[in-house]
């Protein structure tokens, strides 16, 4: 497994854009993400983030909190992934 924070973030993952279907990469503590390319041609679909993601041992809680965090703060409780389930990233009830 790549190295976390104390938050249990990891330095960056994968997410795929509901809108647009293409895999972005999330930076911890930044906003925003960054696209990924395969040469030029950008990579798509949810089971290739998932894919890029489980390689580096991350877990899809820790993926929606870096994705939320991106979105919305690195300081608010959506960027924590205790909030959400390992297997889904679901939040949890």
């Amino acid at each position: 497994m790549f190295s976390v924070d104390e938050r249990g973030l990891p330095k960056h993952c994968f997410v795929c854009l509901k809108t647009t279907n293409e895999v972005v990469m999330i930076a911890r503590d930044q906003k925003g993400y960054l696209p990924v390319r395969e040469g030029n041609e950008p990579l798509w679909g949810q089971e290739t983030a998932d894919l890029a993601n489980k390689e580096r041992g991350i877990n899809k809680a820790q993926s929606k909190a870096m994705e939320m965090g991106s979105m919305f703060g690195w300081d608010t409780p959506a960027a924590n992934p205790a909030m959400y389930d390992e297997e889904t990233g679901l939040p949890k009830k």
